[in-house]
Order: structure tokens, then C-alpha cells, then sequence
């Protein structure tokens, strides 16, 4: 665009009166806050370097793709993982917090203060199904420790600040700060097959890069609202949704427990996957918009399966409560102590059904073997259930299995597979179930291509190249 010299001139002037004027005494009082909240924040913000095995973390995953779609962290293969978070000092005494997946598979930890120093520290307790975790440290004297805030009237818009050592900068090690807000709040961070579905969240557009993680979320009087513990990326760095656990009564009991070296059992059912009611479903299940969650995906051999749970099933009630999200199933199951039974009622096929289900600790070693397949070539499926045939437009007898994910860039990706489309043949073999997809895909060859079928096309996957 082009300016005219006499316009130029007049933004040149605009430009000149603006910077000369000074802040008013607000904008000034704010900027000595925000000064303020550092100096009294950041000696509690510690620097975490972890060394542990390069293997799998609690879901099986292995570990460098657990934190890439974590939290887009990135670590450094050696003989031994080698990676920086972030932590915080909550005792005097020297008890440090942080993620229960920055210290996944620990062997040693370092904590790094403010001051310079370079202390050893003990993990104590991981909570993986809240991201938490305790480490101690023994120190010759106090340690500066942060003090938390009322979480209880949180209100969006309200000023977020974001401490921590993100991409390892801090090499004093003086921790990095951020401001933005509370953006929303009870969010449910996405999890990926097998893990850990953390809910209930604080989202912030306060930057949080990787090695954030771990650090504290602040108010503008410096008291801890949250812990830092994801992000939503595309590039994996900050595109301003951040996530942090709040410091509820709930998390703060669960620190206590974690500082005594106790580790919670988390309850487990092996409903491995369900969905919110749409308007569509509800007509297919002549119900109200809103009158429970579809049972999606249900782990062979699991509690809910054993109890006579199905794919397809509307659960309505749980526990007396009736969920609408998936989040809110999660949160009643994760409270319920194992052991116990927690009552269900179902609609299947328009017909009404009580089931009680028991309980039990959520066991990854156990659960692998009842998990549906994972990702091949960066496609992952799901079984068809009653509802997705109807939501899918498909006739009640379709056979098939519904694409669930696709990984960007994959050789999926690249052949135009969606999420969302109807898988039915894999080379010569025809494929009903996600077993029947697992068992077909495991005898290709890495390097072999697959003519995949789907419902109104056929596409060439590609194998891997030298």
C-alpha cells in the first residue's frame, strides 16, 4: 500500500505524541505488580534435569512420543534420556512439586534453585492420574516456599502468570515468566489412546513452552492457582492454550498424600472410549439432547465389559449421577475407591438396564493386554457401535471399523485418509472389528505397501522407505 507523503508525515506525528506521553499512575501501579510477583515467586521456581531409561511410561507408550503429544517435548536419546522441566517449592523443608510426567521412569533428578545451587533430589510420589508429583530435597537451610491461593472463585479473565524454565533458557537458572488470563475453566485435556485423561483444568493464553512443565500458574498476588502441565500445539511451542491442575482441595490433599510417599490408587472400569449425546443420536435413541454419554468403546475382559456393558449402550445414569460429558464419567470413576460398585443404567435398543460394576485400581500392566490396537502407520480405528452406523448415515448392517484418529504427516495422512471414515478391507482381508484390524495390519511388512478399502474409495498406503 502505497502512503502519501502529507499521511506519513501525520502517522510520524501520532506515533511521536503517543511515545512521549507518560503511563498513567494505573498502568504503572499494574507494571509494579507484575515486578512484584516475580520477586516474590521466582526464588520458590526450580529447574528440574531428569536422567532415566528411554522406555515406556505408565500407558505403555514410549516415552518420547508420550511427551511429544503431551506436551511437545522433544527428549535427547543417549544410552539415558536426559530432559529439563520445571518445579516448585511448596515446604520449607524442601518438598518440590512438579508433573508426574517430568520425573516418568526417573533414575536421578537434579534440582536447580535460584540461588545457583545444584541439589539431588528423591522422588517421593507420582500421581499420573492428576500429572503430580513430589520430589525432596535436603538443603542446609529453609528454602523460599510459594503459598497457594483460594481457588474457589476463580473467574475468567482474571490474570494468569506463568513461572518456569521452558526450552532449558534458564541457565542462571532464573525462571521465565508470562502473563495472560484465565481463559476458560473445567476444561478436559485430550488424551491420547491409553493414558491418563486429566480433567477439571485451568486454561490460560499465558505462553507455556516445553519445560514449562511443572512450574507454577500465579494470581496477580502471587499465590499459586495451578500447575503447568500441557499445551495444545500445533508447532510445538506456545500458540496460547495452555492447561494447569488447580490447586483445589482435591490436589492439595493428593500433595499431602504424595509428600508421605503414598500413591493413590486411581478406580478403573475399562470404558476405554464414549461420547458426548449429539442431536442426531438423541433422535436415534428417541431421547432428549443431553440425557447421558455413548458408550463408545468398552475393553474385553474389563469390569464394565464383564458386568454386560456394550458398545453402543447410552449410559444415563452412574453412581446415581447423570453424566453429559465424558469428562464428568472419568471424574465419577477416578473418585470411586476400588472395590467398589458403582451402579449403571443403560438404554440398549430401547430397552432400560441396571448394572452394577465393580471397581477395580487401574493397572497399565493389565490393561495393555485388554487395550484395542494401536496406531499403524498413524491410523488408529474403533469398533462400529449402533449409534456411530447412524450417525455415519450407514444401514444397520454395515460391516466395517470407523477411522478414529489420523497422525499429521503420517503415510495415513499422506494416502487422504480422514478420521471419520468407514474402514472395510486391508489388502485381500476384510475387516469387521479393531481386533480383525490389528491382527491384519500386523503381518505387512514395514516396508510394504497396503491397499486399503474404504467406503467410497480405495487408497495406497505407503511402507517405509530406505
Amino acid at each position: 500500500m502505497n502512503v502519501r507523503p502529507i499521511h506519513a508525515a501525520a502517522f510520524a506525528l501520532v506515533a511521536v505524541v503517543f511515545l512521549c506521553q507518560e503511563a498513567s499512575a494505573d498502568v504503572r501501579e499494574l507494571e509494579r505488580a507484575f515486578v512484584e510477583v516475580n520477586r516474590k515467586l521466582a526464588p520458590s521456581v526450580v529447574s528440574l534435569v531428569v536422567t532415566g531409561s528411554p522406555s515406556q511410561d505408565d500407558s505403555g507408550l514410549p516415552l518420547d512420543e508420550k511427551l511429544r503429544r503431551f506436551f511437545g517435548e522433544k527428549p535427547r536419546y543417549g544410552y539415558k534420556l536426559r530432559g529439563v522441566g520445571s518445579g516448585l517449592i511448596i515446604d520449607p523443608t524442601g518438598y518440590v512439586l512438579t508433573n508426574a510426567h517430568v520425573v516418568t521412569n526417573v533414575e536421578e533428578v537434579v534440582v536447580i534453585l535460584q540461588d545457583g545451587r545444584r541439589l539431588p533430589g528423591k522422588l517421593l510420589g507420582r500421581a499420573p492420574s492428576r500429572d503430580l508429583a513430589v520430589i525432596k530435597i535436603e538443603s542446609d537451610r529453609p528454602v523460599p516456599a510459594a503459598r497457594f491461593a483460594d481457588v474457589a472463585g476463580l473467574r475468567v479473565g482474571q490474570y494468569a502468570i506463568a513461572l518456569g524454565n521452558p526450552f532449558g533458557l534458564a541457565k542462571d537458572p532464573e525462571p521465565t515468566m508470562t502473563v495472560g488470563h484465565i481463559s476458560a475453566l473445567g476444561r478436559t485435556i485430550p488424551a491420547p489412546e491409553g493414558e491418563f485423561e486429566v480433567t477439571n483444568v485451568i486454561q490460560t493464553d499465558a505462553a507455556i513452552n516445553p519445560g514449562n512443565s511443572g512450574g507454577p500458574l500465579v494470581n496477580i498476588d502471587g499465590k499459586v492457582i495451578g500447575i503447568n502441565t500441557a499445551i495444545f500445539t500445533t508447532s510445538g511451542g506456545s500458540i496460547g492454550i495452555g492447561f494447569a491442575i488447580p490447586m483445589n482441595k482435591e490436589a492439595l490433599d493428593l500433595i499431602e498424600q504424595l509428600k508421605r510417599g503414598t500413591t493413590p490408587e486411581v478406580g478403573w472400569i475399562g470404558i476405554r472410549r464414549c461420547q458426548a449425546l449429539t442431536p442426531r443420536l438423541a433422535r436415534y435413541y428417541k431421547v432428549e439432547p443431553g440425557s447421558g454419554i455413548v458408550i463408545v468403546e468398552v475393553a474385553e475382559e474389563g469390569p464394565a465389559a464383564k458386568a454386560g456393558i456394550m458398545s453402543g449402550d447410552l449410559l444415563v445414569s452412574v453412581g446415581g449421577k447423570s453424566p453429559k460429558l465424558p469428562s464428568e464419567l472419568v471424574e465419577i470413576v477416578k473418585k470411586t475407591p476400588p472395590g467398589k460398585k458403582l451402579g449403571m443404567i443403560v438404554l440398549r435398543q430401547s430397552k432400560r438396564h441396571e448394572i452394577s460394576v465393580e471397581v477395580v485400581a487401574r493397572d497399565f500392566t493389565t490393561e495393555a493386554s485388554l487395550s484395542s490396537p494401536r496406531a499403524w502407520r498413524g491410523l488408529e480405528v474403533e469398533n462400529l457401535s449402533p449409534g456411530a452406523k447412524a450417525e455415519m448415515g450407514l444401514a444397520a448392517d454395515a460391516v466395517g471399523v470407523r477411522v478414529s484418529k489420523v497422525s499429521p504427516g503420517s503415510a495415513a495422512a499422506e494416502a487422504g485418509i480422514k478420521q471419520g471414515d468407514l474402514l472395510v478391507r486391508i489388502n485381500q482381508t476384510d475387516i469387521a472389528t479393531a481386533e480383525a484390524f490389528r491382527n491384519a495390519t500386523k503381518g505387512i511388512e514395514p516396508r510394504q505397501d497396503a491397499l486399503v478399502k474404504l467406503r467410497d474409495r480405495i487408497v495406497l498406503v505407503a511402507g517405509a522407505k530406505d
